[in-house]
């Protein structure tokens, strides 16, 4: 592959799903996501993916059916939930200080576009 196919192979689109998690905006790759469900008892909140308080009992939830290497799960996200097209230009890797002091594994960049960051998330 020569450099202008490396280019153009970094310029194009990442399919994400944008959600929210506690005061944050995140993005899940898409192909990670198999789509949306109906509300159920057993889905794991987002926000215990960082290690973030559990979200308000009043707050608006979706449901993500997503793809583990072994089974599937459902997780809840907080409203809205959106599938966008992400620049690999716009993800940056954590800053040092932040890649230091993390304690969750599902956080591996940060997103800015806009005017607004975004968590990139990587469940597993």
């Amino acid at each position: 592959m020569d450099i202008s196919e490396q280019q153009e192979r970094i310029s194009e689109a990442i399919p994400m799903v944008s959600c929210g998690c506690g005061p944050y905006r995140c993005l899940l790759h898409a192909r990670q996501v198999t789509g949306m469900v109906a509300e159920t008892n057993d889905a794991i909140p987002l926000e215990h993916w960082l290690g973030l308080l559990d979200p308000p009992a009043d707050a608006t939830r979706r449901y993500l059916s997503l793809t583990t290497p072994d089974r599937q799960i459902t997780v809840s996200v907080a409203a809205p939930v959106n599938l966008v097209e992400i620049s690999p230009k716009t993800i940056f890797p954590l800053p040092p200080f932040i890649e230091t002091n993390n304690r969750s594994p599902a956080l591996r960049a940060l997103q800015y576009q806009a005017g607004q960051w975004q968590l990139v998330l990587r469940l597993f």
